[in-house]
């Protein structure tokens, strides 16, 4: 757009919005940010009949939109100053007297304003446009060592979306989820139904332990879309926690499928443990629940173990996909290419299950002060999951500020530390997340026991106070057996009975 006609548009759009009686949506950001676009050549500049006209309309749109938008002008005295601003060049200033001089009917106001406002969003999003399209430009050309090619054209494509859409005035940006106008009875009435739906308890995932059921309050499971992060010190068992919640999504649930066409999948994708592991330790506790027998993990038969894991996992209709992948040079990027891989294969992916999230490459993610770049990752994975209604479970590493706590010999350590940002790198993971999962090894007379505490859940509803801490006692077969088809084994207390039992405290608890 001609430099003339955009300070022309400026001026005048300031000038009919002062004039509005609803004056709350102004467009003061928008005309600051079209004026840092400005540039005017250096041969622009004061000669002996006065200052260049642009120079001197550029300061008094700067000087009008810095004045509050109820700011009163007078017309005659605005056009005064414009005459002197335009100097001799009269087509400048009958352009500024055309938009300025008439006095229009409220309704139309209103239109003609929008209409501004229109065509100088266009200019600013145009510019954006040229300015990502340089920068790509002098990036491949010249300084293509430095690009990241594997991932370089979907980031600029991210980049120029939002400008995509910038001729209609009505287009949503590609980051609104939900839009609602309470006009529109049909638009609410969607939403609710849509509220109603993820509270749908068919859509519910259930796991093999009674008391982790109970945590998540009236809906007994993980709801489609919810993101659970797992939080404990080194070496107390949050893999083998994750693990077990994969293990038991496929044991004790019938796949629910938002789309009947689609093909349900468990992911797992692990950062730390190799494969082989995890499958060996999958078979060892499918095989000990079910027969209360140790195995060996050296006498375990390869083809049978096969067949077994196989079998078992997918015996209620899901598909499972385990991967171990080297997180280094893996992004955020790179883990949704593998879950759209998935669905453009016809599957529904219902739970993604990572082990250590935070440790995959930052790359794309927001920088600053310490913390920032995992939060946003965080927020990356949640936004992208929910979106989908994949179901997202990772371990975290607590700090070593929680660390300090156990060398001080704080009781009920879970309780102690939740809901206190006691994470490892990143003290508010818990805004990003839906549900924090604490759980802490308990050593009492030779046993060991399972502690776990809930901290923040996003949901409607409130858990019962009690249900937010329970214990379970490792065993020498099943490590913690599974006790969702028979009684509950969880406990109330450290060293107590189980809530099958009464649940009663320890008996040294009351000497």
């Amino acid at each position: 757009m001609d430099t003339k006609l955009l300070l022309v548009k400026l001026i005048t759009l300031i000038y009919l919005e002062s004039k509005l009686d609803e004056r709350s949506n102004g467009s003061t950001e928008l005309i600051t940010s079209i004026l840092t676009h400005i540039k005017l050549p250096e041969s622009y500049a004061t000669n002996e009949f006065g200052k260049d006209p642009l120079i001197s309309l550029r300061e008094t749109a700067r000087w009008m939109n810095a004045n509050p938008q109820d700011h009163h002008y007078d017309k005659h005295e605005l056009l005064q100053q414009l005459r002197v601003n335009c100097g001799n060049d009269n087509g400048l200033y009958d352009s500024l007297v055309s938009g300025i001089a008439p006095d229009f009917e409220p309704e139309a106001l209103k239109e003609i304003v929008i209409s501004y406002k229109h065509v100088l969003r266009q200019y600013i999003n145009q510019s954006k446009v040229k300015e990502l399209l340089k920068e790509a430009y002098t990036k491949t050309w010249f300084q293509s060592s430095t690009i990241d090619w594997r991932h370089y054209i979907k980031e600029l494509t991210e980049a120029l979306t939002p400008y995509s859409n910038n001729d209609c005035i009505e287009a949503a940006h590609p980051s609104v989820v939900s839009d609602v106008m309470f006009g529109d009875t049909a638009a609410v009435k969607n939403v609710f139904q849509r509220g109603v739906n993820e509270l749908d308890t068919r859509g519910i995932i259930q796991f093999g332990w009674q008391g982790l059921n109970r945590m998540f309050g009236a809906s007994m499971g993980a709801r489609r879309g919810e993101m659970i992060v797992v939080g404990a010190l080194q070496h107390n068992f949050k893999s083998g926690t994750t693990l077990e919640m994969f293990k038991s999504a496929a044991l004790y649930n019938i796949p629910m499928l938002r789309d009947p066409t689609k093909k349900p999948l468990l992911m797992r994708i692990s950062f730390e443990n190799p494969i082989e592991l995890d499958m060996t330790y999958l078979y060892r506790s499918l095989v000990e629940n079910e027969t209360g027998v140790y195995t060996d993990p050296k006498m375990i038969d390869i083809d049978e173990a096969t067949r077994y894991v196989t079998d078992r996992l997918q015996a209620t209709g899901f598909h499972i996909n385990m991967c171990h992948i080297d997180p280094s040079e893996f992004t955020f990027r790179d883990l949704f290419d593998r879950v759209e891989r998935f669905e453009a294969q016809g599957y529904e992916v219902i739970m993604l299950n990572i082990d250590y999230l935070p440790m995959m490459s930052k790359r794309g993610c927001a920088t600053g002060p310490a913390g920032v770049e995992f939060r946003d990752l965080y927020r990356r994975v949640r936004n992208f999951t929910s979106k989908k209604g994949i179901i997202c479970i990772t371990p975290h590493q607590l700090s070593t500020e929680a660390k300090q706590l156990t060398r001080v010999g704080v009781d009920n350590f879970v309780q102690e530390i939740a809901n206190r940002g006691y994470w490892d790198s990143c003290k508010t993971i818990d805004q990003e997340v839906d549900l924090e999962i604490y759980q802490h090894i308990v050593k009492v007379n030779g046993e060991s026991y399972l502690t776990f505490q809930r901290g923040k859940h996003r949901k409607a509803t409130i858990t019962p106070e009690r249900d937010l801490y329970f214990v379970y006692k490792f065993q020498q077969v099943g490590t913690i057996p599974d006790d969702i088809l028979g009684v509950d084994c969880s406990r109330r207390s450290v060293g107590g009975k189980t809530v099958s039992d009464g649940g009663e405290g320890a008996w040294w608890s009351s000497v």
